[in-house]
């Protein structure tokens, strides 16, 4: 993968006044209150952000925006934190609108990660392009897919 990509569109834009209000967690039946918008983060349409954080017994890295090469140093410090990490891993992606080649390195990475530990990543909210790409490439068998 090249670190310019291809710019691949997945999804809609986030619409003003978007949340999410609850979210079901496949790795513990908890939900959590979080409320992700795009104007409540400050992102224009061609911004993104990774982010990581906690959801109940697990990690999560959340995704969001346009997915690019920019957001290197957030992919980098969330890589380091679930390496450091023994918890599950969920990988939140309702939000992406966009994401290039190095979005999905970054996705296979954490995997990667995870897979020295002998643990899946769930893949939450994943579009189907970016299902379509890591099955493509071969490595879907290590997520667990989750809507």
């Amino acid at each position: 993968m090249t670190e310019q990509g291809s710019g691949l569109d997945v999804a809609a834009p986030l619409h003003p006044g978007f949340d999410r209000r609850s979210t079901s967690d496949p790795v513990h039946s908890t939900s959590t209150t979080n409320v992700l918008t795009a104007s409540s983060r400050g992102l224009r349409p061609s911004e993104g952000f990774i982010s990581l954080g906690d959801e109940g017994q697990a990690r999560l890295v959340r995704m969001a925006g346009n997915i690019t090469v920019t957001l290197r140093d957030q992919a980098s410090a969330a890589l380091v934190g679930v390496a450091l990490s023994s918890l599950p891993l969920i990988v939140d992606m309702h939000d992406v609108t966009s994401i290039d080649d190095s979005g999905i390195a970054f996705v296979y990475q954490l995997a990667t990660v995870e897979a020295e530990n002998s643990r899946p990543v769930v893949l939450r909210g994943a579009p189907a392009q970016v299902i379509d790409m890591l099955a493509d490439l071969g490595v879907l068998d290590r997520f667990v897919v989750s809507a």
